[in-house]
């Protein structure tokens, strides 16, 4: 079982009757936030920090010069919005960053949220809630 703490260590257990700690591996030496549960497939380990996403694999593989390419992105028009860790979690602003007043922010999907002052904004800022409606539960006969 593989375990990845927020600061980037990452601990290998094995499982049995009894929990036993196999090693403990720290993914980067700079300053990042790991955050999301470690993937695995085809023999690879994809991790997820705020800077970086990493592929972990046996180190006799090779890699194809094409998948070895940092992806080019353009600069948005307009604020993106909810990204990072920890966007709609209490204190959690958009992108993940402490929110104003420390309101809470719900959790993700806009529930809950506000702070002591009322309305808040369930962790979508500010913006009208433009979602359908949708149907409920019927009640249930209680005979």
């Amino acid at each position: 079982m593989y375990y990845l703490n927020g600061s980037g260590q990452m601990f290998v257990f094995e499982l049995g009757d009894e929990l036993k700690q196999i090693s403990v591996n720290r993914v980067t030496a700079d300053a990042e936030s790991f955050g999301g549960t470690p993937a695995i497939s085809d023999g690879r380990m994809i991790l997820r920090s705020d800077k970086h996403l990493y592929c972990v694999m046996d180190e006799g593989d090779t890699v194809n010069p094409s998948d070895n390419m940092i992806a080019k992105t353009e600069a948005a028009d307009e604020p993106r919005g909810r990204g990072g860790f920890g966007g709609g979690r209490p204190g959690g602003g958009e992108g993940g960053r402490p929110g104003g007043f420390r309101g809470g922010g719900g959790r993700p999907g806009g529930f809950g949220g506000g702070d002591r002052r009322g309305g808040g904004g369930g962790g979508r800022g500010q913006r009208e809630d433009t979602r359908p409606e949708r149907p409920q539960r019927p009640e249930m006969d209680n005979k």
